[in-house]
């Protein structure tokens, strides 16, 4: 008998690993906990191995085996969605598979979507957060139509939008004293994130301790960690701003800029490339309004 991987499986455990968890992997595929805690349970048992590590329903890492998965986990999913729509006719749906970082939409995102609407129309847009290290590769194999991602250099992939002046952020009452000789608490993103590379590089360069104490891959938890005064972060200076729970850090040195890219999938179609244009150019002109 013929053994085969079964797709919702995958879909399943990419969209846990993606999320290193299981309530937001239920709401990205739109099933619930339950329904993808048994699809990851199914595929690991036709499997006969375990692929995440686990404590008290917390996702922790992958095992050996996960990460081997992965990879093939992705590539066939993007087949079967790419032979879906080219052989069954589903192009003429539209639809746009776009990756953004988690604070995309603190930076204008919404705002942008709302002017090139009338563009859109019927197309059919797949939204996916994650760190900017993951969103450009996932692009470049094709896994994602357009990505947007944070870099601190040009890479010859992608097309520099805009730049974003990074400021360290803390809550209102944080005191520097507060940390009693411990090392700097830091809140960040996932490894991957150019603003976790940035805070991480700033202060080794500077000799100054710290520690991570807090890793999230939203944006809202990443806010509220900061603004509970777990730990500190670095955020660009507009969405800072925006957040009357947090406040600048002027006695920390100083972390540069980073710029948003943009990069369209290697052999994109005409409608993938008019909407990455579009939503690009709208960026742009909300950034220097």
């Amino acid at each position: 008998m013929i053994e085969t991987l079964d797709i919702d499986g995958l879909r399943a455990f990419i969209a846990i690993v993606d999320s290193m968890s299981f309530s937001r992997a239920g709401e990205v595929i739109g099933r619930s906990q339950s329904a993808i805690s048994l699809r990851l349970r199914r595929l690991e048992q036709s499997l006969g191995v375990s692929l995440l590590v686990r404590r008290q329903g917390r996702v922790l890492e992958l095992t050996a085996s996960g990460h081997k998965l992965l990879g093939f986990a992705r590539q066939i999913i993007a087949l079967n969605d790419v032979a879906l729509r080219e052989i069954s006719g589903r192009t003429a749906l539209g639809r746009v598979r776009l990756g953004m970082p988690a604070d995309f939409l603190d930076i204008g995102f919404p705002e942008a979507m709302e002017k090139i609407k009338p563009l859109v129309g019927d197309l059919q847009l797949e939204v996916e957060t994650d760190v900017s290290d993951r969103l450009r590769s996932r692009c470049e194999a094709g896994e994602l139509d357009v990505a947007f991602y944070k870099l601190t250099a040009p890479d010859d992939l992608g097309a520099p939008l805009l730049h974003l002046r990074l400021t360290w952020a803390a809550a209102p009452d944080f005191t520097m004293a507060a940390t009693h000789g411990a090392g700097l608490p830091l809140v960040c993103f996932p490894e991957g994130c150019v603003y976790r590379k940035a805070m991480l590089r700033t202060l080794r360069d500077a000799g100054i301790a710290h520690q991570t104490v807090f890793t999230t891959p939203s944006m809202d938890s990443l806010r509220n960690a900061v603004g509970a005064g777990i730990g500190i972060t670095a955020l660009p200076a507009m969405v800072i701003r925006g957040n009357a729970g947090l406040a600048p850090i002027d006695a920390l040195p100083p972390l540069g800029d980073v710029s948003l890219g943009m990069m369209v999938t290697p052999g994109a179609n005409a409608t993938i490339r008019r909407v990455a244009g579009s939503l690009g150019d709208s960026l742009l002109s909300l950034a220097q309004l």
